[in-house]
């Protein structure tokens, strides 16, 4: 399988199975592919949401690849193809946070009285280290820091 091979002789090979096809096609799309997902992904998530849109391509027998209306353009079908990808990743994984649990449950679990008290204790903890610290400065780091009593 050379070079000179249509987007649409290509799609056709690789919806058919045909061997070696879709390591061609991955030759040739995957770059378009990653740039479409780093515009679209965080910067922490692209290389999992890369490996993941190529899975579900093939996990779904390259249905993505079989909707694409012949003579029209491949990279910018792919496009939107992966802009939906990325839409839906982001929803999966919203709902996968939300089903292991958000703050509004954890919430219902705590007794306010017991935060207030606890959250008073670390406010006051932290006062005190700071007082300390404060007092370790010589004169003239506090001035440099803003305490221009003498």
């Amino acid at each position: 399988m050379g070079d000179d091979i249509s987007d649409i002789e290509l799609v056709d090979l690789v919806v058919r199975g045909h061997p070696g096809a879709f390591r061609r096609f991955y030759q040739r799309h995957s770059r378009l592919i990653y740039a479409c997902i780093r515009k679209r992904a965080n910067a922490a998530d692209v290389d999992d949401v890369f490996q993941a849109f190529f899975e579900r391509l093939v996990a779904k027998e390259f249905r993505a690849l079989q909707s694409w209306q012949r003579g029209t353009s491949l990279p910018i079908y792919l496009a939107k193809v992966v802009r939906n990808f990325v839409v839906d990743f982001y929803r999966a994984k919203k709902s996968r946070e939300e089903a292991v649990g958000g703050a509004a449950e954890i919430e219902a679990l705590l007794d306010p009285q017991e935060e207030t008290v606890s959250l008073k204790g670390h406010l006051d903890e932290l006062r005190r280290l700071g007082i300390r610290a404060w007092a370790a400065l010589d004169k003239r780091d506090r001035w440099q820091l803003g305490d221009l009593r003498e």
